[in-house]
């Protein structure tokens, strides 16, 4: 019988071909994403559920891949029988939106070095005297869109000495160097490590409306045609009472872009200076846990130069869920000044490893009281119990990571959930995504 049925088996072989393993069909990510988002709503874990777009909750997730393709989902959501792509909407986010002009400084200090560089190799010529003067027009300050480039009263280029330094002799360009300078470091530090509003401010100030525009739109993360992306015209600086701060002198005009959120229910004026799409601010953080932020590859450059703006964005977004390392710079925070909503009690399956939280007050809307202000944050994670030598090591866990070509770690970006409202519907959609998504849950 064994024999006539392999003789059986050949001749079908012969005739249809040999018999081949159909590949399991891999459930999307943002399948379970939206699922799992559904679920939170119906179980009115994420706010109110009957004020469409203003009260919904944007999340972005790209989990990493051990490859260039990573696995990006945002939030779908049907309200009133219309679909929209929440991760695609712009919606106010307070303090969060402080790590754009954290980038641009970066941005800045990358086009000096990119000058040093070309003067190092004969391209170009610049002195101690006219080197930002030969900055400035790399910078292509008369990009930024009209709205800000016509509103008077703002600082319409950056204050070069305020924010670089350059030491070494342009007499041997090979000893040339830029870097922030001390006082600018600082108030970076102090602007998101601890989200202080009046360094905030002395940022934005020094860098300028229109660079951080310019410097976010050749990146991609914000486009002149929608007028949706990161958008930061808005200076954070207290202007009076008992917070007033220091630079209180140097307050801007904010320039103000349409918002689904943030808007007045009297007058319905959205307008707001400090605003993103939740999908552009998951992939500047992508982008700074993948070390593909700011320097363009350099084949002259050295690997681990390449990678530093990376690292030191990184570090300082490690500092606000972490506090400071030993041996760190002033100013330091030796415990967590800023520390992730979603760790604060929720129950992840995630470590935190770096963030910037978000929290700030919304033109009147009744409708969202109690909540007078909305919590946002991006975040850098990586998932639990699948590092090896880790407590709780979970190979079985791992290897389903592995399969699908996932590091583990991830880029998230949130908003807009009332200041009184519970973070643990959100911590629910992450933890229950993304652990589906590796399970392969069944679907539907």
């Amino acid at each position: 019988m064994g024999s006539l049925t392999r003789t059986t088996r050949k001749v079908i072989d012969l005739i249809f071909g040999p018999k081949k393993t159909v590949p399991k069909q891999i459930i999307t990510f943002q399948k379970y994403l939206n699922r799992a988002y559904k679920a939170a709503k119906d179980a009115d874990e994420l706010g109110p559920t009957d004020l469409g777009l203003r009260a919904s909750i944007p999340i972005s997730i790209y989990l990493r891949s051990k490859g260039p393709h990573h696995v990006y989902a945002g939030v779908f959501d049907e309200i009133a029988g219309v679909g929209h792509h929440l991760d695609l909407e712009e919606y106010f986010s307070g303090s969060l939106v402080k790590v754009a002009a954290m980038f641009a400084a970066f941005k800045l200090r990358s086009e000096a070095r990119l000058l040093i560089k070309d003067i190092q190799h004969h391209k170009e010529t610049a002195t101690a005297g006219n080197f930002f003067t030969k900055l400035e027009p790399r910078l292509h300050l008369s990009d930024a869109v009209p709205l800000i480039s016509g509103t008077p009263l703002i600082r319409k280029k950056p204050s070069f000495n305020q924010i670089l330094t350059v030491t070494g002799n342009f007499a041997d360009p090979a000893t040339l160097e830029v870097n922030f300078t001390s006082d600018f470091r600082s108030h970076m530090r102090e602007m998101i490590i601890p989200s202080n509003n009046c360094s905030a401010g002395e940022c934005i100030f020094r860098l300028s409306y229109p660079y951080i525009n310019v410097a976010l739109m050749q990146d991609g993360y914000f486009n002149r045609d929608t007028m949706k992306g990161i958008w930061l015209c808005g200076d954070y600086i207290i202007p009076t009472g008992p917070d007033k701060c220091p630079n209180a002198d140097k307050i801007q005009p904010f320039v103000r872009i349409d918002t689904v959120n943030d808007c007045d229910q009297d007058t319905h004026f959205c307008g707001s200076a400090q605003n993103t799409t939740s999908e552009q601010m998951a992939r500047l953080f992508l982008n700074i846990l993948t070390k593909q932020i700011v320097d363009p590859v350099d084949p002259d450059s050295d690997a681990a130069i390449a990678v530093a703006p990376s690292q030191e964005m990184h570090d300082m977004l490690h500092e606000g869920q972490h506090g400071s390392p030993p041996d760190t710079a002033p100013p330091v925070w030796p415990d967590p000044p800023d520390a992730s909503f979603l760790t604060r009690g929720s129950t992840i399956l995630f470590r935190v490893d770096g963030v910037k939280i978000g929290q700030g007050p919304l033109k009147k809307d009744p409708d969202r009281e109690p909540s007078k202000e909305v919590r946002s944050e991006g975040l850098l994670i990586k998932w639990k119990k699948i590092t090896p030598g880790r407590a709780n090591f979970d190979p079985t866990l791992k290897k389903k990571f592995d399969d699908l070509n996932l590091t583990g770690e991830a880029a998230v970006c949130w908003q807009n959930l009332g200041n009184l409202e519970s973070v643990d519907g959100i911590a629910k959609v992450i933890n229950n995504s993304v652990s589906d998504y590796i399970n392969q849950a069944p679907y539907p």
